[in-house]
């Protein structure tokens, strides 16, 4: 009755064992699974700030390229009417 009261002393241990064992596989996968997802977060938020640098450097581009059309028009004389410069 020892024996056998043993041997199963030894397989529910056995048995444990192997359940903590795949229990810290699972948390291992769920840490990576959340770390994914975290990374995918920031990944999308760095891409709106792409997109939003990207929207404002055309914008500012776009202003300076106004600005420096004018400014060469008013060298020019051409901004008040005159054809030549005086």
């Amino acid at each position: 009755m020892d024996r056998m009261s043993e041997r199963l002393d030894k397989q529910a241990e056995r048995l444990d064992q192997a359940e903590r064992g795949r229990l810290s596989a699972l948390e291992r996968e769920l840490a990576q699974l959340e770390l994914e997802q975290e990374l995918n977060a920031y990944e999308r938020t760095l891409g709106r700030i792409r997109a939003k640098l990207t929207e404002f450097q055309d914008t500012a581009g776009q202003r300076f390229n106004t600005w420096g059309n004018m400014l060469w028009l008013g060298c020019m004389g051409k901004g008040r009417g005159q054809d030549q410069p005086q």
